[in-house]
């Protein structure tokens, strides 16, 4: 599946952030946008454009998923985070994950050991609370500053990365099965257990016509919104053999 993820940036205004303007849905979905990853928010606030995209991309019959960019330090603060993203999931349904994004610069310093535990502690939260969290980030942070090994072990993956060719050596992230299981142990038929990446950003400067400022472009290898069915996640309620979801 094809598809965009937006915020604010993407938007026109008036005089003020508060006269935000809509934007096309009906065009973006006739152009070939199957799905829309939207910015909730950040550790700063809620995005002033969540709460009318998800509205107005749901009426145009856009699969939806959210995703929450952190600023955050330390676990307690990564912790509040995520009960404020809790807040703003309320009461909504999203057909693809909710990925917890983790790109910011001024966090590089923090170092790889605390780094994965925010990662761990934003998604294990989100997991509790019947979602299906994700990690979004790129090649020098899930290389060079996380805990590849426990991300691969453990993670669903948002891959930004602007190119098609894959680093030498880093092929274990190629296009993944679409067989899924969650968090039970199980691995993939294949016989390998890491879930490598679901959604790829290959764009960051995609253009559709009729809109004057331009979108990511990403790509979905998995059915998304049948996972969020079958294990009753992201507001499709919790059937009883849902297994206890946990990151070691």
């Amino acid at each position: 599946m094809q598809g965009i993820d937006t915020s604010k940036w993407n938007h026109e205004y008036g005089a003020s952030l508060e006269d935000i303007k809509p934007l096309d849905w009906e065009a973006l979905k006739a152009a070939g946008m199957d799905f829309v990853i939207l910015k909730a928010g950040s550790s700063n606030g809620i995005d002033p454009a969540f709460e009318l995209d998800y509205r107005d991309a749901k009426a145009a019959g856009l699969q939806v998923g959210a995703y929450f960019y952190t600023y955050s330090t330390t676990a307690e603060d990564t912790l509040a985070d995520a009960e404020m993203l809790l807040s703003w999931l309320e009461g909504k349904q999203f057909e693809l994950p909710v990925y917890f994004d983790m790109e910011e610069t001024s966090m590089m310093s923090l170092g790889g050991e605390l780094l994965t535990e925010l990662c761990r502690v934003f998604i294990n939260r989100l997991q509790e609370a019947g979602y299906y969290a994700a990690l979004y980030t790129n090649t020098e942070w899930l290389y060079n500053l996380l805990d590849t090994e426990w991300v691969k072990a453990n993670l669903d993956v948002w891959y930004a990365r602007y190119t098609a060719a894959l680093p030498e050596g880093q092929e274990h992230f190629s296009p993944p099965d679409r067989d899924f299981a969650w968090k039970d142990g199980t691995a993939y038929e294949s016989g390998e257990t890491d879930k490598r990446f679901g959604l790829w950003q290959y764009t960051d400067n995609g253009g559709v016509e009729g809109f004057r400022y331009p979108f990511d472009f990403n790509f979905a290898f998995k059915d998304y919104k049948a996972i969020m069915m079958k294990w009753g996640l992201n507001g499709y309620g919790m059937p009883d053999s849902l297994p206890e979801p946990s990151i070691v």
